[in-house]
Parts: C-alpha cells; structure tokens; sequence
C-alpha cells in the first residue's frame, strides 16, 4: 500500500489472536521449499503462498491492521535495481547499471546485497537461470538461442553455471524436467 510521501509505505501486519502456530509453519514450508530449490519448487511454493494468506483471512486467529512505515533510500534503489534486472532478462553490465542508476557500480551491488543476502552478480545469475530453466521447458528453441537470448557469450561458462545449479546439462535438464 503506497502512501502520497514516497519515504512512506503503507504495509498490513497481522496481530496473532490465537497460538495454533500454523501459519510458521507455512512459512517454514515455503523456506524449506526455496531453500531446496527443486524443480517445480515456484508451484509448490505458491500453493504455500495461498494458503498462508488464506490463514491470515482468518479473522478469529488474526488481527490485520494497517501501518506506515518510512522507507529507507537504499530500499528504493535496491527495489529498483532488481526489478530493471528481472524486466530486462538478459545479462547487464555493472557499468550499464551505473549509467542508469546514476549510482557507482559498489555501491549498487553492496544495496542489492543488503536487501537480498546475495551479490548483484549472483543476483543476476539466478534470475538468468531461472529464464533459462523456463525457456527450457516451454520453448523448442536451442540452447545456444537461449544463451544468445539471455546474453551470454561463453557456452563454457553458461554450462558450468546451469550444471553447477541442477548437476544436469540444460539438454538433460529439458529431457528430464520437462516430461
């Protein structure tokens, strides 16, 4: 919920009426399941997703109330950056970031680091693969389509990072994961 002061944000909490503990677990589920990261994990955890919020409907266990909270700077250019990084779907140069972000390319990564727990790099990384996992499956294109697609050069390097991630090569990947 986004207030009239861009340094202020709305946000809803939730006020816990009963003790049943069911909720956590939901959310411990979902953390289980990304921390896994197994194939279809997106699914499973939006199922999770449903049935957390669905829980927190629930009016005799939970109390919502609506709060403002001020928003940090950094928080802004961190939300930023990311989101120009998902919307783009390719690889990104640090220094085109700069360019955009008007922010040395230090201080952009040490922001995403923050909010994220991950380098702008591997940040990036994730985000690629998982275009590259989707493509994968939905697509009947090549494998070096897709690299070209997602900007990466080196074939060398794009196999050992997607091996490294599934220890499969993405032709494995889409023989196995996409039956």
């Amino acid at each position: 919920v986004k207030k009239e002061n861009e340094n202020l944000k709305g946000c809803i909490t939730f006020e816990k009426q009963d003790c049943s503990g069911k909720q956590e677990a939901v959310i411990a589920d979902i953390l289980d399941e990304m921390y896994a990261h197994e194939p279809g994990y997106e699914t499973v955890v939006q199922g999770y997703l449903y049935r957390l919020l669905s829980g927190l409907c629930n009016e005799t266990a939970y109390h919502p109330a609506l709060q403002t909270v001020r928003i940090r700077k950094d928080s802004r250019l961190a939300e930023a950056v990311m989101s120009y990084l998902r919307e783009n779907r390719r690889r990104i140069s640090r220094k085109e970031l700069t360019e955009r972000f008007h922010y040395n390319e230090d201080y952009l990564s040490r922001v995403v680091r923050k909010y994220t727990g991950v380098s702008l790099k591997n940040y990036m990384e994730d985000l690629l693969l998982e275009e590259a996992e989707h493509l994968l499956l939905t697509e009947e294109i090549s494998v070096n389509d897709i690299m070209e697609r997602l900007g990466y050069e080196n074939e060398t390097f794009f196999y050992r990072l997607f091996y490294k991630r599934h220890r499969m090569t993405p032709m494995e990947y889409r023989k196995k994961v996409g039956k």
